[in-house]
């Protein structure tokens, strides 16, 4: 998969992260998409702020076969993480779990096939 459509139009994350959760499908590695973020909630005449997830928190979170957790930030070509998004990664990898930062499935493939195999 590539990270263009067949017009040249770049794709959004949006894709980026389909085509990936597709990937990891099919390799039978268990993961999903995270959704993190906030809303505010009126409930009789009373506002609420609700944070929904962890700051920084991946686009998709998984479990790897060999039990390690799974972290991949999705971003376009050129994209840049936030402070938040590299505090959270670098915690996972320092815990011994794989985090990714993506542009296309071939991106996470191709890490995922070094870090399973470095642990066999």
């Amino acid at each position: 998969m590539r990270a263009h459509r067949t017009n040249q139009t770049p794709v959004t994350e949006s894709e980026i992260k389909k085509q990936i959760l597709e990937y990891l499908t099919v390799t039978n590695i268990f993961a999903w998409r995270q959704n993190c973020g906030a809303f505010i909630q009126e409930e009789n005449g009373t506002k609420r702020f609700i944070r929904c997830g962890i700051p920084g928190c991946s686009d998709i979170i998984g479990c790897l076969p060999d039990g390690r957790f799974l972290a991949i930030e999705c971003k376009r070509p050129g994209g840049k993480l936030t402070m938040a998004q590299k505090a959270f990664l670098a915690e996972i990898a320092k815990n011994g779990g794989v985090a990714i930062v993506a542009s296309s499935v071939e991106d996470v493939e191709r890490i995922l096939k070094t870090k399973l195999n470095n642990r066999r």
